[in-house]
């Protein structure tokens, strides 16, 4: 039997047709030609054989063998002999003819010798099996059999694609757990910053309450020294997570923007600026506003420290009023030489002051760096000693001593000193002021047996004269606010104005005035020290001035100070360019403090009002941003530029002049003295002669026609030669 064909991919299911589906083999399609020009040859052969047996099967006798005279009996045998033998003949024709047709009809060349040997009947003698099968078999027999089909391609096929569909299941399988694991990590970041934030927001109050009592506290020791640095580091715990991503928002806020024709960008450049700096540009109404507040807050300030004495209580009033114990403000004609030292940081400055009366002064200076004086020592450090760095200071001036050749003169009569010691104290009297806590980066004393915190640092400057043999007294010490008073007081000549209101506009900012009820509100001096840099109400802040609080160590504090005292300008107008230029911004700009506020300066003076355009000025400031930043600026971008620059000191220059007001107004000079002087030194006015056109031009806001009788003098060299004047002004 022919192999029966195999099942269509249909009926075996779709899947099954899909794994087993075959490509055709190479020479396939003439293998297939070959095989039927064989099936052909082979039918052709058989029919030739069938047609053979027929001839011969037709002449074959009735008798194979035997004699002629036979008996009747025989030849009745023959007789049914012989028509036995013509129906197997016949039989055996029809059979060939029978299977040759067949095999020509199917093609596929299944005759067999066997089948035609076996419808022979044993009559047919003569036509044996073998011999049919001799003249079958070899055409037959030239047919190719059908080679049995292989399935091993197809099921390498189905393999192949199942492992290539397996990798790239896995591959999406794995990108899924990547995303899935990413996003777990970000749920799990955010997760931990805010249980941060809950810990420091659940600490803070507190911490904040203990470290304010630790300020205020007369003890020094050093388990409240610990417990005061725990609590401001938990502080800053809770601060950094509030507050890390304010620079970042800053600097992001203008990333995604779409591009736009140059005419369109400049456009929106403008209008960015103006939404950023509309907050700095103060409205008269607004600095009227601010001037009320001011004024409320200095009158709770005397009240607490009427009620406190010389405790500070920051519930009550967030500006200090310290009392100064100055109570003789110098008249100008004082005589002698007197000696001063000036410590507020880094440098130490020794001054000899001869006063020749009439309001003249002949000094001389000796300047050292701190760093250079304490050579291998670390004279801010936590273990240097109380006496260490006393006696480099002490040293400064001796230097100044021995230079002028009047050690041994000393020795005889000592010279009188004043101590400008510029940070927080506690002033008893005018030569006794306990230092309350460190600022500016100094730790002196913390971890020794001899510290500064908590002492009174009048003895501690006598003791250092002593060991190197001086002869030298400190009779007072003053702030330097205080000291530029009373260098103006002497300087300012006879005839003016009293000078009532000392202001110090520089690197940092504070106030100093003449108060008239003083002994009403408990001070033994008439000079109070405002500390006004601490204020913080109704303060126009912007979120640049938040990032800078922010960064800054003292952080919540002196916010009145980081937006108008140099030291922060410069940085404002960088956070500005971040806020408003966004990504268009340069890599440089992202630098903190890579931008000061003498360069800030160069560009608000481009653009004093009433003032005529001047391409010089524009130019400048090109030049001075491509040098700082590697910023090459268009006109327009370069006008937004000095723009910002102006706006921050605007604001400055806004703020500085409410607390000169409210001063001015306290000292009551307008009404009782016809006008008042107002002593300022500081590099951020000395240097910067439209900077206190600015502040006059809102003191006028703020005063009206009595901004007439206010008279702005820049005082010289108040925080060393004012120390010495102090001094003389008691003799």
């Amino acid at each position: 039997m022919p192999e029966a064909p195999p099942t269509p991919p249909s009926e075996r299911g779709p899947h099954r047709a899909f794994f087993l589906r075959r490509r055709p083999r190479r020479n396939e399609g003439a293998l297939i030609s070959n095989k039927q020009q064989q099936v052909a040859a082979a039918t052709g052969a058989a029919a030739a054989a069938g047609s053979r047996a027929l001839a011969t099967l037709q002449p074959l006798p009735t008798e194979s063998c035997g004699s002629t005279s036979s008996s009747s009996n025989r030849s009745s045998s023959n007789s049914s002999s012989s028509s036995s033998k013509s129906n197997s003949n016949l039989q055996l024709a029809n059979i060939l003819e029978r299977e040759t047709t067949a095999g020509s009809a199917d093609g596929a060349g299944s005759f067999s010798a066997a089948a035609a040997a076996a419808a022979i009947t044993p009559a047919a003698a003569a036509i044996t099996p073998a011999a049919a099968t001799a003249a079958i078999t070899p055409a037959a027999a030239a047919a190719p059999k059908p080679a049995a089909r292989s399935r091993l391609p197809e099921l390498w096929a189905a393999a192949k694609w199942l492992l290539f569909s397996s990798r790239v299941v896995g591959w999406v399988v794995l990108l899924l757990q990547l995303l899935l694991l990413l996003l777990v990590l970000q749920q799990r970041e955010e997760l931990l910053l805010q249980r941060e934030a809950l810990q420091g927001h659940t600490v803070y109050e507190p911490l904040e309450q203990l470290q304010q009592q630790q300020q205020q506290s007369s003890c020094h020791c050093k388990p409240c020294a610990a417990a005061a640095a725990a609590a401001e580091e938990w502080i800053d715990i809770k601060d950094r997570f509030k507050h890390s991503q304010k620079e970042i928002e800053l600097r992001t806020s203008c990333s995604k923007k779409s591009r736009t024709s140059p005419k369109m960008a400049n456009n929106s450049l403008e209008q960015k600026a103006e939404q950023v700096l509309a907050p700095l540009r103060l409205s008269k109404e607004k600095l009227q506003d601010l001037s009320k507040t001011f004024s409320d807050e200095l009158l709770r300030g005397l009240e607490m420290h009427k009620r406190h004495g010389l405790k500070w209580v920051p519930e009550e009033c967030s500006l200090r009023m310290l009392d100064s114990c100055v109570s003789e403000i110098p008249t100008g004609n004082e005589k002698g030489v007197f000696y001063a030292l000036d410590f507020g940081g880094t440098n130490v400055r020794a001054v000899r002051c001869e006063l020749l009366g009439g309001g003249r002064i002949r000094s001389q200076q000796f300047l050292k760096n701190l760093y250079e004086c304490g050579g291998e020592i670390d004279l801010m450090a936590r273990e240097t000693s109380a006496s260490q760095l006393f006696d480099v200071l002490a040293g400064c001036v001796g230097e100044l001593v021995e230079e002028n050749n009047e050690k041994e003169l000393l020795k005889k009569k000592a010279a009188k000193l004043g101590f400008t010691f510029s940070f927080p104290c506690a002033q008893r009297s005018l030569n006794n002021s306990v230092l309350e806590s460190w600022t500016k980066g100094f730790a002196t004393g913390h971890d020794t047996d001899d510290p500064v915190v908590g002492k009174d640092v009048v003895p501690l400057l006598a003791a250092a004269f002593a060991r190197q043999g001086l002869g030298l007294e400190c009779e007072a010490v003053v702030n330097d606010t205080v000291g530029t008073l009373l260098s103006c007081a002497y300087q300012k000549g006879p005839g003016g104005p009293p000078c009532t209101v000392g202001v110090i506009l520089g690197t940092g900012a504070n106030c100093c005035y003449w108060e008239p009820q003083a002994a009403a509100f408990g001070y033994r001096g008439a000079v109070v020290n405002v500390e006004c840099g601490n204020f913080n109400k109704n303060l126009p802040t912007t979120p640049a001035d938040e990032a800078i609080d922010n960064k800054s160590p003292n952080k919540k504090h002196q916010l009145f100070e980081k937006m108008i005292s140099g030291f922060y300008l410069g940085e404002l107008v960088r956070l500005l360019t971040l806020e408003i230029f966004g990504a268009a911004a340069p890599a440089k700009a992202r630098e903190e403090f890579s931008f000061d506020a003498k360069q800030a300066a160069v560009l608000a003076a481009s653009l004093m009002p009433g003032k005529e355009e001047d391409p010089a000025l524009a130019s400048s400031c090109k030049v001075l941003l491509k040098e700082s930043w590697g910023w090459d600026l268009d006109a327009a971008a370069l006008k937004v530029m000095r723009q910002i620059g102006f706006a921050v000191f605007d604001r400055s220059a806004a703020l500085a002049a409410v607390s000169i007001a409210v001063l001015v107004q306290r000292t009551r000079s307008l009404e009782t003295d016809g006008g008042v002087t107002v002593a300022v030194d500081g590099s951020l006015y000395v240097r910067n002669e439209w900077y206190g056109l600015r502040i006059r031009t809102f003191l006028k806001e703020l005063l009206g026609e009595k901004v007439d009788k206010v008279f702005l003098r820049a005082a010289d060299d108040g925080s060393g030669k004012g120390a010495a004047i102090c001094v003389a002004a008691l003799h």
